[in-house]
């Protein structure tokens, strides 16, 4: 009989070896589809700055996430400023914003699951600049107008730009909807709308539901995504759309993108109210008012003719 003692696992010894999640995945777990893709393709371009600027051999965005967590806080805190002063050059504030909040976040989430004992503090991570704020005008409605025009033979593209720029869609939300998500007869859609858990009904345009219907009509009705595509979530991507209007954009002249047919979509609405912040808020769906201000560069547009009026007054 053997002598030997057989040890009892400890509670230690049960736990598989290694994470069950890598910091990455916590980070992301549990988010909206929407805001984990954002955060995830900030991740990659996180990753991308990490390889020109410190690791060329970075593999993943998981290994450049441990990369950063792992270095001592002051060389971390220098490569996120190195990254900050390089991408002002290149890219818009908002781009740097978004980029250095998720990297932020990240840190964040590390140290609250005790992997780090420190956090990058926000106040470093502010991006200040000279450079004047991207133009919230879009487009403008002439270059919406020759757009529709161009992509008329595609009831696909005209519904697009259609929900884009005559009810200031987001290009989430437009192609979140399902043909389900269509009430012709109410001119009505059920959308999901930013930051919202649940759908509500939100009146249109009639000549936007015109644009659905011939659409629906040559896509047919059944149920499933009103803007059907390839790929896990049978929908049209993001970036195919941002493609379709960049490239309708330059054949008429003008640099175009999704948002910006929004952006000329509220502005016409501050135009075509007089100014009106309350209404217009009402058709963005802007959950602050503040943020009409950013859409309101048409007003010095109104104040030239205003000051033309009173130049000649005299």
């Amino acid at each position: 009989m053997s002598n030997a003692i057989e040890l009892v696992p400890q509670p230690a010894d049960l736990v598989p070896a290694g994470p069950r999640y890598t910091l990455l995945e916590a980070f992301l777990a549990g988010r909206k589809p929407t805001t984990a893709r954002t955060y995830a393709a900030h991740i990659h371009a996180f990753t991308g700055h990490v390889r020109a600027l410190a690791w060329p051999g970075c593999p993943t965005d998981t290994a450049a996430v441990d990369y950063l967590i792992g270095l001592p806080r002051g060389d971390a805190f220098a490569l996120v400023a190195q990254i900050r002063a390089t991408t002002l050059t290149t890219h818009s504030r908002a781009y740097v914003k978004g980029l250095l909040a998720t990297v932020r976040g990240v840190v964040e989430c590390a140290s609250e699951l005790g992997l780090i004992p420190w956090t990058l503090p926000a106040r470093p991570l502010r991006v200040e600049t000279d450079a004047p704020s991207r133009d919230t005008l879009g487009p403008g409605r002439q270059a919406v107008t020759d757009m529709l025009a161009l992509v008329e033979p595609s009831a696909r593209d005209t519904a697009l730009i259609a929900l884009l720029a005559f009810e200031g869609l987001r290009k989430a939300e437009a192609l979140a909807l399902d043909v389900e998500h269509i009430d012709a007869a109410q001119t009505r859609l059920f959308l999901l709308a930013k930051g919202a858990h649940r759908r509500e009904w939100v009146a249109c345009a009639p000549r936007t539901i015109a644009a659905l219907v011939a659409w629906i009509e040559e896509r047919g009705a059944d149920s499933g995504p009103l803007f059907p595509g390839r790929g896990a979530t049978g929908r049209l991507t993001g970036t195919a759309v941002w493609y379709l209007v960049r490239r309708v954009g330059a054949r008429v002249g003008v640099v175009a993108r999704p948002h910006g047919l929004r952006h000329t979509a509220i502005t016409t609405a501050l135009d075509v109210t007089t100014g009106d912040k309350s209404a217009a808020q009402y058709f963005s769906r802007h959950a602050d008012p503040r943020m009409l201000e950013r859409y309101d560069d048409s007003h010095n547009e109104r104040r030239r003719r205003v000051a033309r009026l009173v130049s000649n007054a005299y």
